[in-house]
């Protein structure tokens, strides 16, 4: 029996996949050459479960004999984190000054990184770091939760941290924040404080004409002197 699909199927089957093409430095990768740029895709439910099962995988085989290792967190996280990256960032190039990702003859983009194990051996922590960083950006930005961010809304954040500048608040808003909610509030921030001082540039100039144009009041006439 043969799928049925919907429109509703037809039309996300015809939506192109977001990508977002994004400059790196200090990274190598296949054929050992420096990568430049990367296209990096938020990760689907099968990415995702790929991902989860080969960092079960690799845990149980190296931490082989060692039962307290294969229940260690962070050895977990590590390898989830590792092999999520690597169903995540696309090899990319820029031809004619238009970002695109380096394909298969099946039209299948080619992985940045030759595989999460190759990752491991070149990869320090912090780089790992960095490249969660640019995925996680990636993913808020993409996400309706992003879209749903307008200035408005910042902006009201901005004024109750304001309010509140005095109390233990911001500080335990701004610790619990995503880095991307950060960034969004600052920028806004940056903005506003630009604006406010543009006009109140010119509110100071146009104070400072009108008061040029008017006309001093005249003296008041001196008193007689006394015979």
């Amino acid at each position: 029996m043969s799928e049925y699909k919907s429109a509703l199927v037809r039309a996300k089957e015809a939506q192109p996949r977001p990508v977002t093409f994004v400059e790196i430095q200090g990274f190598v990768g296949l054929g050992g050459g420096q990568i430049h740029k990367v296209g990096i895709r938020t990760n689907l439910i099968e990415e995702q479960d790929r991902a989860l099962v080969a960092a079960h995988k690799y845990v149980q085989d190296v931490a082989a004999g060692v039962e307290a290792a294969k229940e260690d967190a962070d050895i977990l996280q590590n390898s989830k984190t590792i092999h999520a990256l690597y169903e995540a960032f696309r090899e990319a190039r820029t031809v004619d000054g238009k970002d695109e990702l380096v394909c298969a003859v099946d039209g299948t983009p080619y992985p940045a990184f030759a595989s999460p194990e190759w990752m491991r051996r070149r990869f320090t922590a912090d780089q790992i770091a960095t490249l969660l960083n640019l995925y996680n950006g990636v993913k808020f930005r993409e996400s309706n939760a992003a879209r749903a961010d307008t200035d408005e809304s910042v902006e009201d954040a901005l004024m109750r941290i304001a309010d509140a500048a005095d109390t233990p608040f911001p500080e335990v808003v701004l610790a619990s924040s995503p880095r991307e909610i950060l960034e969004k509030l600052v920028i806004v921030a940056a903005v506003k404080l630009r604006r406010a001082r543009t006009e109140l540039v010119t509110v100071e100039m146009e104070r400072d004409e009108a008061l040029a144009k008017v006309e001093p009041s005249p003296a008041a006439p001196e008193e007689l002197a006394a015979p």
